[in-house]
Formats: structure tokens, sequence, C-alpha cells
């Protein structure tokens, strides 16, 4: 059994008083059901909460106590993960911790947990009101159990003691809080259900447990790198080189420029301009997506890692660009993702013909040099003096070649300029040319 999954439950603290091992039951006696002689198990705890038993926490009560831990993080209370049953996450967030239970129904058509989670707020999340607090929750389990709830097919069945909540997907302004959790709750699928916190118990008990009462919150940080393990570090990599090329892209210094100094004094033409931008934590956004400066290297690596990483699976063009647009921005997006998916040596060599295989027909064999060539580009390359594509000419008589520097946005008038100026001059009008999917001459 994964201890980090059990370890909300492992880790409670020894009750003090009545009212934590109260607190304690309440948790337990949800899942009495999956336990064989859980009232003779928990009588010793049953009986410290009577009005006429005086308190004393004796090597019986810790007996009991530690056994109901081992029986309620153990099969068959436990189950494994199924990727083809629907997930529900219960959650709860008191003061200063918040709770969370993982479950899937079993065959006896009764919830059974996969998972626990028990965390304390930080300093400044514990400031957080209560609607916020409730959805950080949410969000916090999201992220620790991610590795199963991405992108599943059904959507997850969330219950909290919130009623706000129910309606937070369809809230039409956000700050900038709220745009960031937009963007994390973007890759999820699921479905906010209220429900009063009497019928709460586990995650409730999760949320207030003993020691989260007393003890200051401790700082940590809002994203754990555990939460990740479904994300790669080159894309981490990917905006930390982001972060760093912002300012040397001339076209974005106007904006960064205003929204750092001149935001407030700027004339109303410029604020309706750059009203959808934002600069946080050293970042650019644009609707609350991350801006990509104008550099080829990073525009490739994005693409390279939302296309043709392991994760990505060499999705078509428009999932490539869904994939890419929840998070980043630059003009001309879409045209950039049409562009490297039908460039993907990988989708083309097996993507399914839409037209009727024409068999080969093997090509003639020309009586001297130059009088039949064949042509072709060479593109993906990295910008270097303004070129970014390679024209390849090659003679098919001798196997001579040209490798005619270019670029791949070269227009017919532009590659009939190449032709003349690198080609014609040399060796005359050719009588044939071959290409495959090439502008023709």
């Amino acid at each position: 059994m994964d201890q980090k999954k059990i370890e909300a439950v492992t880790s409670w603290p020894t009750p003090k008083t009545v009212k934590q091992v109260q607190a304690f039951l309440g948790f337990v006696n949800y899942l009495c059901r999956f336990i064989p002689n859980f009232s003779s198990v928990a009588r010793p705890l049953h009986n410290l909460t009577k009005k006429e038993t005086p308190w004393s926490w004796g090597n019986l009560e810790e007996a009991a106590f530690q056994e109901l831990k081992t029986l309620v993080t153990r099969s068959p209370v436990l189950v494994h993960s199924n990727p083809e049953l629907p997930y529900y996450l219960e959650t709860d967030a008191s003061g200063v911790a918040m709770g969370a239970i993982l479950s899937q129904r079993g065959e006896d058509n009764r919830l059974h947990p996969v998972a626990y989670m028990s965390k304390s707020f930080s300093g400044a999340e514990a400031n957080y009101d209560t609607h916020d607090k409730e959805l950080l929750a949410i969000i916090k389990a999201l992220e620790e159990w991610r590795i199963f709830l991405e992108a599943t097919d059904r959507p997850i069945q969330v219950f909290t003691d919130h009623r706000n909540l129910e309606y937070w997907m369809q809230a039409r302004t956000f700050n900038r809080r709220h745009a960031r959790w937009r963007i994390f709750l973007s890759d999820f699928n699921f479905e906010i259900h209220y429900r009063p916190g009497k019928q709460s118990g586990k995650p409730d008990a999760l949320s207030r447990r003993s020691h989260y009462v007393d003890t200051p919150p401790e700082p940590e940080v809002m994203l754990p790198a555990e939460v990740f393990a479904n994300t790669s570090e080159e894309e981490v990599k990917i905006i930390t080189e982001i972060c760093s090329r912002l300012r040397e892209d001339p076209s974005l210094e106007p904006i960064i420029q205003f929204l750092r100094e001149d935001a407030d004094n700027a004339p109303p033409s410029i604020r309706k301009a750059y009203r959808d931008y934002d600069w946080e934590e050293d970042l650019l956004w644009y609707q609350g997506k991350l801006v990509v400066p104008d550099s080829e290297i990073l525009k490739e690596r994005l693409l390279r890692e939302f296309h043709n990483s392991p994760l990505a699976g060499h999705p078509g063009q428009q999932r490539t660009l869904e994939l890419l647009s929840r998070n980043y921005w630059w003009p001309g997006m879409k045209s950039s993702a049409k562009e490297w998916v039908e460039c993907c040596p990988t989708c083309q060599a097996n993507r399914r013909p839409h037209a009727p295989v024409i068999a080969l027909k093997p090509l003639e064999v020309p009586p001297y040099p130059f009088h039949t060539i064949s042509y072709d580009f060479i593109t993906g390359f990295p910008k270097s003096q303004g070129y970014d594509a390679i024209l390849v000419v090659i003679d098919s008589f001798s196997k001579f070649g040209h490798f005619i520097p270019t670029s791949k946005k070269v227009t017919a008038k532009g590659l009939a300029d190449l032709f003349i100026t690198h080609i014609w001059k040399l060796h005359s009008l050719p009588v044939k040319t071959i290409s495959d999917c090439c502008t023709p001459l």
C-alpha cells in the first residue's frame, strides 16, 4: 500500500480530549460497514465519550485507537484506483486546514476510499475567506491526485459543504488568484455538488484534527513538487526561459512598461488596448494565459512538448492547439500549431491516406545532366541570418545537389527567383522538374 495515500490517517495524533475522540470516531464510523467486528474494537473509545465515564487514556484505549487506524487503511476498505470508474472527491476546509477523500464505487455499490489527504493551510491561506478556503481545498486535492484525476472521461463528482461553490464554474469575474486557479482547474472534468456539513463526516474530521487547532501553520509551497508527477521538467524549464526572455522582445516592451509603471497615467486608448494584459510574478499574461515572446526556439520547444512528447502522443492540429492554448498564448499560435503538425515526420509516417494509393512508377533516366531535376524543402531549423529552411535541388542524372538557404514562408515568386539565381544561370532551363508537394515552378 502506498504510504502517501494513507498518511493523513496513520499520522493522526493521539486524542487528548473527549471532543477529539468524537472527531476520530466520526471519521471511522462512516467506514464501519467495511470493518469486521468494528463495534467491539471501537468500544473502549465509545466508552470514553459517555458522560458518566471519567477521562482516562490507557493502554486499552491506545490499542483500540491504533487498531482502528490500521483497519481503515487496509484492504478491502481501501481500493486500488480504476480509471474505468468515476471518481468521487469529498473535500472540507476548516479555519487552518483542509481534508479530502478520493473514492470509487465498488462491486457492492458502496463508495470505497482510494486515498486520504489532510493538510494545514499556510499563513496567507489561513486568512482566506470561507469561499476561497473551500475552493482551495478542491484545488489542493486535485493537485495531490492529479495523476488519477486529470483528463478523466467521466466528470469527477466533487462534494463540498459550501453552496456558493456550486455556481463557481458559471462565474464571470475573477480576481487574480481566481484567474490562476481557473487555469489550473481547466485541466479537470468535474462537477461540484452541495452537501451539508453534517453529511460530510469523513473530510470534516480530517480537516479538524486536533493538532491543527493549537499549532501555528508552517510555511508551505503553493504547488508542492509531488503533485506534478504528470508534468514534465521540460515545461518548467521553458517557463523559466520565457521569464528571462520577455524583456528581450521589443514588441512586448511597451506593454510591460505600461503594466509596471504607467498604468494609472496612460491615456484611455492605451489602457483599452492593454486591458487584457496582466503583469504578475515577473510574467506577462494575456486573458489569463502566459505570453510567449517572439522566439522561434521557445515556440518550437512548446510545440514539441505538447505534440511530440510521450505525454502528448502526437495529437492532431486542433487537439495540439487546444492543449497549448490552455496556458500559453502568442500571435499566430493557430498557424504555428497547424504547420508543426503538418511537418511532423511521425504523424506523416503514420497518417492514414485519404486518397487511394497509386502504384509507384519508376522515373525515366534523363539523357544528360540537368535535363531533369527534383526539388523539395527541408524545414524545422532555428532562424539564422533570417533563414529557417533549405531548398534542395538534385540533378536526377548526376545526383549533383544545390542546397539553398531560404525561408519556410517563401512565396511562388520567391521560389522562382531562387531557381533563376542558383540553378538557371549555372545549368540553363531543365526540361522536367519533379516535386512532391511544393509550389510548382
